[in-house]
Protein backbone atom coordinates (compact mmCIF):
# COMPACT_ATOMS: atom_id res chain seq x y z
CA UNK A 1 0.00 0.00 0.00
CA UNK A 2 2.89 2.19 0.60
CA UNK A 3 4.95 1.91 -2.76
CA UNK A 4 1.30 2.23 -3.92
CA UNK A 5 0.77 5.57 -2.35
CA UNK A 6 4.74 6.55 -3.04
CA UNK A 7 4.19 5.65 -7.19
CA UNK A 8 0.51 7.30 -7.19
CA UNK A 9 1.74 10.71 -5.85
CA UNK A 10 5.03 10.33 -7.88
CA UNK A 11 3.01 10.43 -11.33
CA UNK A 12 0.97 13.01 -10.06
CA UNK A 13 4.01 15.35 -9.13
CA UNK A 14 5.28 14.09 -12.58
CA UNK A 15 2.54 14.70 -14.42
CA UNK A 16 1.77 18.47 -12.80
CA UNK A 17 5.82 19.03 -13.75
CA UNK A 18 5.18 17.67 -17.78
CA UNK A 19 2.16 19.99 -18.23
CA UNK A 20 3.66 23.36 -16.49
CA UNK A 21 1.06 23.77 -13.62
CA UNK A 22 3.82 23.89 -10.88
CA UNK A 23 6.12 25.89 -13.16
CA UNK A 24 3.48 28.72 -13.78
CA UNK A 25 1.54 30.28 -11.04
CA UNK A 26 -0.55 32.03 -13.25
CA UNK A 27 -2.45 28.51 -14.66
CA UNK A 28 -3.23 28.11 -10.15
CA UNK A 29 -4.19 31.83 -10.38
CA UNK A 30 -6.76 31.61 -13.49
CA UNK A 31 -8.10 27.75 -12.33
CA UNK A 32 -8.70 29.28 -8.83
CA UNK A 33 -10.71 32.56 -9.88
CA UNK A 34 -14.19 32.49 -8.08
CA UNK A 35 -15.79 32.55 -11.98
CA UNK A 36 -14.62 29.20 -12.85
CA UNK A 37 -15.68 27.49 -9.27
CA UNK A 38 -17.21 24.11 -10.20
CA UNK A 39 -16.02 24.24 -13.64
CA UNK A 40 -14.48 22.05 -15.95
CA UNK A 41 -11.05 23.67 -17.65
CA UNK A 42 -8.90 22.80 -20.57
CA UNK A 43 -5.61 24.92 -21.43
CA UNK A 44 -3.33 24.15 -23.97
CA UNK A 45 -0.47 26.51 -24.98
CA UNK A 46 1.98 25.35 -27.35
CA UNK A 47 5.29 26.83 -28.88
CA UNK A 48 4.30 27.57 -32.64
CA UNK A 49 8.07 27.08 -33.66
CA UNK A 50 8.76 24.19 -31.87
CA UNK A 51 4.81 22.66 -31.17
CA UNK A 52 6.08 21.94 -27.23
CA UNK A 53 3.59 22.50 -24.78
CA UNK A 54 4.38 25.35 -22.45
CA UNK A 55 1.44 24.76 -20.11
CA UNK A 56 -1.45 22.43 -20.14
CA UNK A 57 -4.23 21.82 -17.79
CA UNK A 58 -6.93 18.71 -18.55
CA UNK A 59 -5.53 18.86 -22.29
CA UNK A 60 -6.59 15.51 -23.33
CA UNK A 61 -10.12 16.58 -21.90
CA UNK A 62 -13.41 16.40 -24.18
CA UNK A 63 -15.19 20.27 -23.72
CA UNK A 64 -17.83 22.13 -25.78
CA UNK A 65 -15.93 24.71 -28.25
CA UNK A 66 -19.46 26.64 -28.93
CA UNK A 67 -17.86 28.93 -31.69
CA UNK A 68 -14.25 28.02 -31.47
CA UNK A 69 -15.31 25.07 -33.82
CA UNK A 70 -15.40 27.89 -36.81
CA UNK A 71 -11.45 27.41 -36.65
CA UNK A 72 -11.73 24.04 -37.90
CA UNK A 73 -14.55 24.84 -40.28
CA UNK A 74 -12.94 27.68 -42.18
CA UNK A 75 -9.55 25.92 -41.55
CA UNK A 76 -10.12 22.95 -43.10
CA UNK A 77 -12.74 24.22 -45.99
CA UNK A 78 -9.49 27.07 -46.94
CA UNK A 79 -7.14 23.58 -47.21
CA UNK A 80 -9.67 21.85 -49.04
CA UNK A 81 -11.51 24.54 -51.89
CA UNK A 82 -8.40 27.26 -51.73
CA UNK A 83 -9.01 30.85 -50.62
CA UNK A 84 -10.17 32.05 -54.30
CA UNK A 85 -13.18 29.68 -54.12
CA UNK A 86 -15.91 31.55 -54.89
CA UNK A 87 -19.82 30.73 -54.56
CA UNK A 88 -21.98 30.95 -57.95
CA UNK A 89 -25.75 31.77 -58.12
CA UNK A 90 -26.98 31.18 -61.75
CA UNK A 91 -29.67 33.10 -63.52
CA UNK A 92 -30.98 31.19 -66.81
CA UNK A 93 -33.99 30.22 -68.57
CA UNK A 94 -36.01 26.92 -69.89
CA UNK A 95 -37.81 27.34 -73.02
CA UNK A 96 -37.13 29.63 -76.07
CA UNK A 97 -36.83 33.09 -76.34
CA UNK A 98 -39.27 34.42 -79.37
CA UNK A 99 -37.06 36.91 -81.34
CA UNK A 100 -40.34 38.39 -82.68
CA UNK A 101 -42.66 39.12 -79.85
CA UNK A 102 -39.71 38.58 -77.38
CA UNK A 103 -41.64 36.53 -75.18
CA UNK A 104 -39.97 34.10 -73.09
CA UNK A 105 -41.60 30.86 -73.62
CA UNK A 106 -40.86 28.98 -70.73
CA UNK A 107 -39.49 29.56 -67.16
CA UNK A 108 -36.93 31.82 -65.74
CA UNK A 109 -34.37 29.72 -63.65
CA UNK A 110 -32.63 30.78 -60.47
CA UNK A 111 -29.82 28.18 -60.06
CA UNK A 112 -28.37 28.67 -56.60
CA UNK A 113 -25.11 27.29 -55.02
CA UNK A 114 -25.79 28.08 -51.68
CA UNK A 115 -23.55 31.40 -51.54
CA UNK A 116 -23.99 32.44 -48.07
CA UNK A 117 -23.36 36.02 -48.62
CA UNK A 118 -26.05 37.67 -50.80
CA UNK A 119 -27.89 40.08 -49.53
CA UNK A 120 -25.93 39.69 -46.39
CA UNK A 121 -25.32 42.92 -43.67
CA UNK A 122 -21.46 41.99 -43.79
CA UNK A 123 -20.77 41.97 -47.52
CA UNK A 124 -23.42 44.52 -49.07
CA UNK A 125 -21.19 47.30 -49.27
CA UNK A 126 -18.49 45.44 -51.33
CA UNK A 127 -20.37 42.93 -52.89
CA UNK A 128 -24.22 44.64 -53.06
CA UNK A 129 -27.33 42.60 -53.77
CA UNK A 130 -28.45 45.25 -55.88
CA UNK A 131 -25.90 45.03 -58.30
CA UNK A 132 -27.18 41.40 -58.80
CA UNK A 133 -30.85 42.13 -59.21
CA UNK A 134 -29.54 45.01 -61.59
CA UNK A 135 -27.13 42.83 -63.38
CA UNK A 136 -29.82 40.27 -64.16
CA UNK A 137 -32.70 42.57 -64.93
CA UNK A 138 -29.90 44.10 -67.93
CA UNK A 139 -29.29 40.54 -69.14
CA UNK A 140 -32.97 39.49 -69.04
CA UNK A 141 -33.32 42.36 -71.48
CA UNK A 142 -29.76 41.75 -73.17
CA UNK A 143 -31.63 38.34 -74.03
CA UNK A 144 -34.41 39.79 -75.95
CA UNK A 145 -36.92 39.17 -73.43
CA UNK A 146 -39.88 41.90 -72.21
CA UNK A 147 -41.97 39.13 -71.13
CA UNK A 148 -42.43 36.07 -69.35
CA UNK A 149 -44.94 33.51 -69.98
CA UNK A 150 -43.57 31.00 -67.50
CA UNK A 151 -42.78 30.76 -63.93
CA UNK A 152 -40.16 31.90 -61.97
CA UNK A 153 -38.23 28.50 -60.64
CA UNK A 154 -35.90 28.13 -57.59
CA UNK A 155 -33.38 25.65 -58.22
CA UNK A 156 -32.18 24.49 -54.60
CA UNK A 157 -31.27 20.88 -56.07
CA UNK A 158 -27.43 21.59 -55.03
CA UNK A 159 -28.18 21.46 -51.18
CA UNK A 160 -30.81 18.96 -49.22
CA UNK A 161 -33.50 21.19 -47.45
CA UNK A 162 -32.07 22.08 -44.37
CA UNK A 163 -32.56 18.93 -41.91
CA UNK A 164 -31.52 20.86 -38.56
CA UNK A 165 -28.99 19.04 -36.96
CA UNK A 166 -30.61 16.96 -33.95
CA UNK A 167 -28.63 18.33 -31.52
CA UNK A 168 -29.70 22.12 -31.70
CA UNK A 169 -31.45 23.26 -29.38
CA UNK A 170 -35.50 24.05 -29.41
CA UNK A 171 -34.83 27.78 -27.97
CA UNK A 172 -31.82 28.83 -30.52
CA UNK A 173 -33.32 27.64 -34.30
CA UNK A 174 -36.39 30.07 -34.41
CA UNK A 175 -33.51 32.68 -33.64
CA UNK A 176 -31.55 34.58 -36.64
CA UNK A 177 -28.27 32.93 -35.39
CA UNK A 178 -30.16 29.51 -35.15
CA UNK A 179 -31.22 29.49 -39.16
CA UNK A 180 -30.10 27.21 -42.03
CA UNK A 181 -28.83 27.13 -44.84
CA UNK A 182 -30.65 26.91 -48.39
CA UNK A 183 -28.68 26.46 -51.91
CA UNK A 184 -30.37 29.79 -52.21
CA UNK A 185 -29.97 32.73 -49.21
CA UNK A 186 -30.43 35.83 -48.82
CA UNK A 187 -29.97 38.62 -46.08
CA UNK A 188 -28.60 36.41 -43.78
CA UNK A 189 -31.86 34.09 -43.52
CA UNK A 190 -32.84 36.95 -41.00
CA UNK A 191 -35.82 38.39 -40.69
CA UNK A 192 -35.75 41.97 -38.59
CA UNK A 193 -38.95 42.13 -36.01
CA UNK A 194 -40.10 45.86 -34.90
CA UNK A 195 -41.56 46.19 -31.78
CA UNK A 196 -43.65 49.16 -30.21
CA UNK A 197 -43.31 48.51 -26.30
CA UNK A 198 -45.45 50.15 -23.56
CA UNK A 199 -43.69 52.79 -21.28
CA UNK A 200 -44.76 50.77 -18.11
CA UNK A 201 -42.85 47.54 -17.32
CA UNK A 202 -44.68 44.26 -17.78
CA UNK A 203 -47.19 45.12 -20.83
CA UNK A 204 -47.42 43.35 -24.10
CA UNK A 205 -45.78 45.07 -26.88
CA UNK A 206 -46.94 45.44 -30.72
CA UNK A 207 -45.30 44.05 -33.61
CA UNK A 208 -45.44 47.08 -36.11
CA UNK A 209 -43.52 45.64 -39.03
CA UNK A 210 -41.34 43.03 -40.48
CA UNK A 211 -38.67 43.32 -42.87
CA UNK A 212 -38.06 41.59 -45.40
CA UNK A 213 -42.26 41.20 -45.05
CA UNK A 214 -42.86 36.99 -44.72
CA UNK A 215 -46.05 36.19 -46.65
CA UNK A 216 -47.96 32.54 -44.68
CA UNK A 217 -45.80 32.24 -41.41
CA UNK A 218 -48.27 33.69 -38.33
CA UNK A 219 -45.51 35.76 -35.68
CA UNK A 220 -47.71 34.88 -31.97
CA UNK A 221 -46.20 37.78 -30.05
CA UNK A 222 -46.00 37.17 -26.25
CA UNK A 223 -43.16 39.64 -25.73
CA UNK A 224 -43.84 42.00 -23.07
CA UNK A 225 -41.99 45.55 -21.92
CA UNK A 226 -39.26 44.93 -19.22
CA UNK A 227 -36.78 47.72 -17.33
CA UNK A 228 -33.81 45.48 -18.40
CA UNK A 229 -32.31 47.10 -21.18
CA UNK A 230 -31.78 44.82 -23.70
CA UNK A 231 -32.96 42.33 -25.99
CA UNK A 232 -35.06 39.19 -23.95
CA UNK A 233 -37.20 38.12 -26.70
CA UNK A 234 -36.77 34.57 -28.41
CA UNK A 235 -38.18 33.06 -31.42
CA UNK A 236 -39.70 29.42 -30.93
CA UNK A 237 -40.45 28.03 -34.21
CA UNK A 238 -39.28 24.82 -36.80
CA UNK A 239 -38.67 25.61 -40.18
CA UNK A 240 -40.86 23.75 -41.38
CA UNK A 241 -43.69 25.06 -39.34
CA UNK A 242 -45.99 28.41 -40.07
CA UNK A 243 -45.96 30.07 -36.98
CA UNK A 244 -43.64 31.98 -34.81
CA UNK A 245 -43.60 32.20 -31.54
CA UNK A 246 -41.85 35.39 -29.60
CA UNK A 247 -41.22 35.61 -25.57
CA UNK A 248 -39.24 37.30 -23.40
CA UNK A 249 -38.79 40.76 -22.99
CA UNK A 250 -37.90 44.24 -24.77
CA UNK A 251 -36.85 47.55 -22.95
CA UNK A 252 -40.10 49.41 -21.94
CA UNK A 253 -40.62 52.50 -24.00
CA UNK A 254 -39.41 51.77 -27.36
CA UNK A 255 -40.91 52.77 -30.35
CA UNK A 256 -39.29 50.90 -33.04
CA UNK A 257 -37.07 48.13 -31.23
CA UNK A 258 -35.33 45.19 -33.33
CA UNK A 259 -35.65 41.63 -32.77
CA UNK A 260 -33.97 39.14 -35.55
CA UNK A 261 -35.41 35.98 -36.26
CA UNK A 262 -34.43 33.04 -38.56
CA UNK A 263 -36.53 33.45 -42.26
CA UNK A 264 -38.22 30.29 -43.51
CA UNK A 265 -37.70 30.05 -47.50
CA UNK A 266 -35.04 32.47 -48.37
CA UNK A 267 -34.98 31.26 -51.97
CA UNK A 268 -39.15 32.33 -52.16
CA UNK A 269 -38.03 35.80 -50.48
CA UNK A 270 -34.67 35.81 -53.40
CA UNK A 271 -37.44 35.14 -55.88
CA UNK A 272 -39.83 37.84 -54.95
CA UNK A 273 -37.31 40.55 -55.37
CA UNK A 274 -36.19 39.41 -58.45
CA UNK A 275 -40.06 39.31 -59.78
CA UNK A 276 -40.47 42.97 -58.24
CA UNK A 277 -37.20 43.88 -59.73
CA UNK A 278 -38.37 42.38 -63.19
CA UNK A 279 -41.81 44.43 -63.21
CA UNK A 280 -40.18 47.29 -62.09
CA UNK A 281 -37.98 47.34 -65.48
CA UNK A 282 -41.13 47.08 -67.41
CA UNK A 283 -40.66 42.91 -68.24
CA UNK A 284 -43.90 41.36 -68.07
CA UNK A 285 -44.47 38.78 -65.63
CA UNK A 286 -47.49 37.04 -64.49
CA UNK A 287 -46.45 33.73 -63.24
CA UNK A 288 -45.66 32.58 -59.89
CA UNK A 289 -43.12 32.08 -57.86
CA UNK A 290 -41.68 27.55 -57.51
CA UNK A 291 -39.39 25.88 -55.61
CA UNK A 292 -37.41 22.81 -57.43
CA UNK A 293 -35.90 20.73 -55.29
CA UNK A 294 -34.96 18.29 -58.51
CA UNK A 295 -31.68 19.61 -60.73
CA UNK A 296 -33.09 21.45 -63.71
CA UNK A 297 -32.10 21.77 -66.88
CA UNK A 298 -31.29 25.38 -68.19
CA UNK A 299 -29.99 27.97 -70.49
CA UNK A 300 -27.40 30.25 -68.25
CA UNK A 301 -27.61 33.99 -68.86
CA UNK A 302 -25.89 35.44 -65.78
CA UNK A 303 -24.10 34.02 -63.05
CA UNK A 304 -23.45 36.56 -59.58
CA UNK A 305 -20.21 35.19 -57.33
CA UNK A 306 -19.68 35.72 -53.80
CA UNK A 307 -16.28 37.40 -52.50
CA UNK A 308 -12.98 35.05 -52.22
CA UNK A 309 -13.14 32.18 -49.72
CA UNK A 310 -10.50 33.85 -48.16
CA UNK A 311 -12.66 36.80 -47.37
CA UNK A 312 -15.80 34.70 -46.88
CA UNK A 313 -14.16 32.99 -43.69
CA UNK A 314 -12.89 36.07 -42.45
CA UNK A 315 -16.57 37.73 -42.02
CA UNK A 316 -17.52 34.06 -40.37
CA UNK A 317 -14.28 34.03 -37.75
CA UNK A 318 -14.40 38.04 -37.22
CA UNK A 319 -18.30 37.85 -36.76
CA UNK A 320 -19.07 34.07 -36.09
CA UNK A 321 -21.94 34.06 -37.97
CA UNK A 322 -23.03 30.53 -38.15
CA UNK A 323 -24.95 30.66 -41.94
CA UNK A 324 -21.89 31.00 -43.25
CA UNK A 325 -20.18 27.99 -40.91
CA UNK A 326 -23.22 25.51 -41.96
CA UNK A 327 -22.95 26.96 -45.42
CA UNK A 328 -19.08 25.59 -45.46
CA UNK A 329 -19.80 22.59 -44.48
CA UNK A 330 -22.50 21.58 -47.01
CA UNK A 331 -20.17 23.15 -49.74
CA UNK A 332 -18.04 20.89 -49.03
CA UNK A 333 -20.08 18.00 -49.33
CA UNK A 334 -21.33 19.78 -52.91
CA UNK A 335 -17.75 19.91 -53.92
CA UNK A 336 -16.84 16.39 -53.39
CA UNK A 337 -20.49 14.39 -54.79
CA UNK A 338 -22.78 16.81 -55.83
CA UNK A 339 -25.06 17.71 -53.45
CA UNK A 340 -24.76 19.52 -50.30
CA UNK A 341 -25.43 16.97 -47.63
CA UNK A 342 -24.58 18.69 -43.71
CA UNK A 343 -24.09 15.06 -42.77
CA UNK A 344 -21.30 14.36 -45.95
CA UNK A 345 -20.10 17.56 -45.14
CA UNK A 346 -19.32 17.01 -41.48
CA UNK A 347 -17.81 13.48 -42.19
CA UNK A 348 -15.65 15.09 -44.64
CA UNK A 349 -14.52 17.90 -41.61
CA UNK A 350 -14.17 14.83 -39.69
CA UNK A 351 -12.26 12.50 -41.63
CA UNK A 352 -9.71 15.65 -42.28
CA UNK A 353 -8.99 15.82 -38.86
CA UNK A 354 -8.46 12.12 -38.22
CA UNK A 355 -5.97 11.97 -41.29
CA UNK A 356 -4.09 15.40 -40.19
CA UNK A 357 -3.81 15.45 -36.91
CA UNK A 358 -4.99 12.24 -34.32
CA UNK A 359 -6.59 8.95 -34.54
CA UNK A 360 -8.05 10.17 -30.64
CA UNK A 361 -11.59 10.83 -30.15
CA UNK A 362 -13.74 14.33 -30.79
CA UNK A 363 -16.87 14.88 -31.63
CA UNK A 364 -17.68 17.68 -34.15
CA UNK A 365 -21.44 17.57 -34.65
CA UNK A 366 -21.86 20.58 -36.59
CA UNK A 367 -19.70 23.21 -38.36
CA UNK A 368 -20.71 26.88 -35.88
CA UNK A 369 -20.40 25.19 -32.46
CA UNK A 370 -24.11 25.80 -31.93
CA UNK A 371 -24.42 22.14 -30.58
CA UNK A 372 -24.05 21.37 -27.09
CA UNK A 373 -22.68 18.08 -27.87
CA UNK A 374 -19.62 18.65 -29.75
CA UNK A 375 -16.92 18.06 -27.76
CA UNK A 376 -12.61 18.52 -28.53
CA UNK A 377 -10.01 18.64 -26.58
CA UNK A 378 -7.99 21.75 -25.65
CA UNK A 379 -4.67 19.63 -27.06
CA UNK A 380 -7.26 18.88 -30.31
CA UNK A 381 -7.38 22.39 -31.12
CA UNK A 382 -3.97 23.04 -30.43
CA UNK A 383 -2.79 20.68 -32.57
CA UNK A 384 -5.11 21.54 -35.23
CA UNK A 385 -3.77 25.33 -35.32
CA UNK A 386 -0.26 24.21 -35.37
CA UNK A 387 -1.47 22.32 -38.19
CA UNK A 388 -3.06 25.56 -40.28
CA UNK A 389 0.55 27.23 -38.87
CA UNK A 390 2.50 25.10 -41.15
CA UNK A 391 -0.04 24.46 -43.91
CA UNK A 392 -0.08 26.45 -47.20
CA UNK A 393 -3.22 28.23 -46.18
CA UNK A 394 -1.37 29.19 -43.10
CA UNK A 395 -0.60 32.72 -43.50
CA UNK A 396 -4.45 33.65 -45.12
CA UNK A 397 -5.91 31.81 -42.34
CA UNK A 398 -4.43 33.48 -39.25
CA UNK A 399 -5.98 36.86 -41.41
CA UNK A 400 -9.19 35.38 -40.77
CA UNK A 401 -8.89 35.54 -37.06
CA UNK A 402 -9.77 39.23 -35.61
CA UNK A 403 -7.28 41.08 -33.21
CA UNK A 404 -7.86 42.58 -30.07
CA UNK A 405 -10.53 45.53 -30.51
CA UNK A 406 -11.91 43.78 -33.24
CA UNK A 407 -15.21 41.79 -34.33
CA UNK A 408 -15.89 39.37 -31.37
CA UNK A 409 -12.81 40.16 -29.66
CA UNK A 410 -14.03 43.97 -29.46
CA UNK A 411 -13.84 44.00 -25.94
CA UNK A 412 -10.03 42.44 -25.73
CA UNK A 413 -7.86 45.56 -24.07
CA UNK A 414 -5.74 46.85 -27.14
CA UNK A 415 -3.61 47.99 -24.59
CA UNK A 416 -2.23 44.78 -23.17
CA UNK A 417 -2.62 42.96 -27.25
CA UNK A 418 -1.37 45.67 -29.34
CA UNK A 419 -1.79 45.34 -33.11
CA UNK A 420 -1.85 42.00 -34.30
CA UNK A 421 -0.52 40.25 -31.48
CA UNK A 422 -3.23 38.14 -30.40
CA UNK A 423 -5.44 36.41 -33.19
CA UNK A 424 -7.80 34.51 -31.90
CA UNK A 425 -11.89 33.01 -32.13
CA UNK A 426 -13.83 33.29 -29.08
CA UNK A 427 -16.89 31.22 -28.34
CA UNK A 428 -19.71 31.25 -25.98
CA UNK A 429 -22.85 29.44 -24.77
CA UNK A 430 -25.07 29.25 -21.84
CA UNK A 431 -21.98 28.37 -19.24
CA UNK A 432 -19.49 27.94 -22.08
CA UNK A 433 -16.93 30.11 -22.92
CA UNK A 434 -13.43 29.75 -24.97
CA UNK A 435 -11.02 30.74 -26.94
CA UNK A 436 -8.44 29.86 -29.08
CA UNK A 437 -5.51 31.17 -31.35
CA UNK A 438 -2.19 32.51 -32.00
CA UNK A 439 -0.69 34.82 -29.48
CA UNK A 440 2.96 36.73 -29.83
CA UNK A 441 4.48 37.21 -26.62
CA UNK A 442 6.65 40.15 -25.69
CA UNK A 443 10.04 37.83 -25.62
CA UNK A 444 9.02 37.24 -29.89
CA UNK A 445 8.08 33.88 -29.42
CA UNK A 446 4.79 32.93 -30.82
CA UNK A 447 2.11 30.42 -29.42
CA UNK A 448 -0.26 29.09 -30.20
CA UNK A 449 -2.80 28.05 -27.22
CA UNK A 450 -6.86 26.98 -26.47
CA UNK A 451 -8.71 27.62 -23.27
CA UNK A 452 -12.29 25.67 -22.91
CA UNK A 453 -14.28 26.66 -20.04
CA UNK A 454 -17.46 24.59 -19.00
CA UNK A 455 -20.31 24.76 -16.45
CA UNK A 456 -18.87 27.42 -14.64
CA UNK A 457 -20.70 29.58 -12.12
CA UNK A 458 -19.31 33.01 -12.46
CA UNK A 459 -20.80 35.07 -15.14
CA UNK A 460 -19.61 35.31 -18.98
CA UNK A 461 -17.98 38.69 -18.34
CA UNK A 462 -16.53 37.15 -15.12
CA UNK A 463 -14.78 34.17 -16.86
CA UNK A 464 -13.72 36.51 -19.84
CA UNK A 465 -12.06 38.79 -17.61
CA UNK A 466 -10.33 35.65 -15.91
CA UNK A 467 -9.03 34.27 -19.17
CA UNK A 468 -7.71 38.30 -20.56
CA UNK A 469 -5.81 38.11 -17.44
CA UNK A 470 -4.72 34.71 -18.26
CA UNK A 471 -3.12 35.48 -21.85
CA UNK A 472 -1.76 38.73 -20.30
CA UNK A 473 0.29 36.99 -18.28
CA UNK A 474 1.04 34.22 -20.93
CA UNK A 475 2.02 37.28 -23.21
CA UNK A 476 4.11 38.85 -20.92
CA UNK A 477 5.67 35.33 -19.53
CA UNK A 478 6.73 33.26 -22.57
Amino acid sequence: MKLYILITSFLLVFSKILFGQQSYPMVNDFLGDNALRGASVGLVISDVGTGKILVAHNPEILLAPASTAKIITSGVTLNLLGPEFQFETILGYTGKINRLTEKLEGDLIIKGGGDPTTGSEWFDVENPVGNLFDEWVESVKSAGISSIQGNLTADVSAFQKWALPPTWLWEDIGNYYGTGPSAINIYDNTVRLFFKSPVMPGINTEIIATKPEIRGVEWINEVRSSEINRDLAYVFGSPLDSKRLIRGTIPADRTNFEVKAAMPNPEIIFGEILKSKLELAGIDFKGEILVSEEEVVFEPLKSFFSPPLAKVCSVLNHESVNLIAESLVMQLAYQKQRFGHHNEGMKIITRFLKENLTSEPCFIDDGSGLSRFSAISARQMVDFLLLMHGSKQGGIFKLTLPAAGMGTLRTFSTVEFPGITLRCKSGSLTRVRAYAGYLICKSGKEVAFSVMVNNFSGSQQEVFRAIEGLMIKARNEF
